[in-house]
């Protein structure tokens, strides 16, 4: 199946403070196509596109620059499966005249691509699958956003025990869906201490 080049249109302000949509668009405009991202991603996502300064190195520059050290090219970024409710993406690099692949989640993968200079592709299927209107996709996720607003904890606070096992499975799957394994965790921990 083929690679659709894609760009990064905007971030979009959710209605909680844990997570981000990145919205990717193809590059007629055409169709767009939403992640969920980590709020933390959403932040170095968004001071790559503004071209921010930061006065010590983040993570995603650490790494930037082990690679550049090391002589690794990022070529590409491709978003190539979806499975269980995550987004798998390589980043495919060159060394030495070799080719590798690398694991990596969507919004770290977007990030490295912004600063490396270097195309975003989805997979045909993927892009099929939940592709969209830019007008289609705004409906879709405040409507999602209104109606999963009750179960949404505060950031702080996290607090479950009080929840249905209902409320918490959907929580739990959109958790490693962003893949806060953190919050994930003290879920299924609560699950598991019910059913015990």
């Amino acid at each position: 199946m083929s690679k659709i080049a894609v760009k990064i249109d905007y971030v979009f302000n959710w209605n909680n403070d844990y997570t981000r949509i990145l919205v990717l668009q193809t590059q007629d405009n055409q169709i767009s196509f939403p992640i969920i991202i980590a709020n933390f991603e959403a932040v170095c996502l968004l001071k790559e596109l503004e071209k921010m300064d930061v006065k010590r190195p983040q993570t995603h520059d650490l790494f930037y620059s082990f690679m550049q050290v090391c002589d690794i090219h990022l070529e590409e970024v491709y978003i190539h499966e979806f499975k269980a409710g995550i987004f798998y993406t390589k980043l495919i690099c060159s060394t030495q005249g070799k080719v590798i692949e690398m694991d990596s989640r969507p919004s770290d993968a977007v990030i490295l691509a912004l600063k490396a200079k270097v195309p975003i592709f989805v997979n045909e299927n993927i892009l099929k699958k939940f592709g969209m209107s830019r007008d289609e996709m705004e409906e879709k996720m405040f409507h999602f956003g209104r109606d999963d607003q009750d179960i949404i904890p505060e950031k702080e606070k996290y607090v479950f025990e009080n929840m249905p096992d209902e409320n918490l499975e959907k929580l739990l799957e959109r958790a490693i869906g962003i893949e806060d394994f953190e919050m994930a965790a003290q879920i299924r921990d609560i699950l598991k201490h019910r059913k015990s």
